[in-house]
């Protein structure tokens, strides 16, 4: 019998879906150690397969992922749900999201997933209907982000069907909508996952933000969003390397473990040139450098913070 480490080690290195899905069975119906977040590795799989289009695959892997725990549990559902419309198993996949639905009362982040979801598997008759009550509830919330979000993909959705401009196309775009002409006013300096422990290493002060890599991400993610709504335009990530902010700071005559130093370099970095653009697609890879998309990182933990603050205060 193999080892659970030799199981890992062929899922890590498997050559084809199948192997991958093969090995994770063997773990799984094994007695796996409670550090492997087994979850977590049928969720990886999951996304994969359902790049490669392989949704039958999909559904199983999410369905383990959702039944075994993994990181983003809600997300989980949501993504179950959208494989089954997308397998063709409409029945099944308009149930999971109504049984969401039903545990989340009326929020436009849902409604939005249902509605990309329902675009994506060819439904774009279902896709508007939901794109409707999204908008609907964002107003009612005035929610000026979920408005922005889903008015444009609502545009986009409408376009795509061939659909003349309806009054809620007509009102005039919000910031974002489309691609913005604006330059970049702002940047936010952000040490990246490979100079964290470093980092961490020469300024002591540091170490509660950057000891958590995701939460520190998660958090510069909020910031972002909050200087684009206070600004109007998109700032950007300026990603901190320790020599160049230890050079930088002796330069200056600052000190490297201020946050002054970091916010002078950040702007510096910006002026250079060197700074990465923020937000990404949501299928895009995160910027944080996780390698998961940005829809299933840094976007929808936010998201989720978002909600929980909602309900705590509806």
């Amino acid at each position: 019998m193999q080892s659970t480490r030799d199981l890992l080690s062929a899922y890590e290195n498997a050559g084809t879906l199948g192997e991958a899905e093969r090995a994770l069975e063997a773990l799984r119906t094994g007695t796996p150690p409670a550090d492997v977040d087994l979850g977590d590795f049928y969720d990886g799989l999951a996304e994969a397969a359902a790049e490669s289009d392989d949704y039958e695959l999909a559904i199983r892997a999410q369905q383990h992922a959702v039944e075994l725990g993994c990181e983003y549990p809600e997300l989980a559902r949501q993504m179950l749900a959208w494989y089954l419309l997308k397998a063709g198993r409409r029945d099944e996949g308009e149930a999971a999201f109504s049984k969401l639905l039903g545990e989340r009362g009326d929020h436009p982040e849902l409604l939005f997933v249902l509605a990309e979801a329902r675009m994506d598997s060819g439904d774009g008759e279902g896709a508007l209907e939901a794109f409707d009550a999204a908008l609907a509830i964002a107003h009612v919330l005035e929610d000026d982000e979920w408005v922005r979000e889903i008015r444009g993909e609502r545009r986009h959705a409408r376009s795509e069907l061939g659909l003349e401009p309806d009054e809620e196309d007509r009102l005039p775009q919000m910031v974002f909508d489309e691609p913005s002409a604006e330059p970049v006013r702002c940047s936010l300096a952000w040490f990246p996952r490979d100079e964290i422990a470093e980092a961490m290493a020469r300024w002591p002060s540091l170490r509660d933000d950057l000891r958590d890599p995701d939460s520190y991400c998660r958090t510069i993610e909020g910031e972002l969003q909050r200087l684009a709504t206070r600004s109007g335009v998109r700032p950007a990530i300026a990603p901190l390397r320790v020599t160049r902010l230890l050079g930088y700071a002796d330069e200056q005559g600052l000190d490297p473990e201020d946050g002054a130093a970091r916010s002078e370099l950040a702007a510096a970095l910006y002026v250079g040139g060197e700074t990465l653009e923020w937000p990404p697609g949501r299928n895009e890879k995160c910027w944080c450098g996780s390698g998961r998309k940005y829809k299933r990182c840094c976007a929808e933990a936010n998201t989720s913070a978002q909600v929980a603050s909602a309900s705590r205060t509806g």
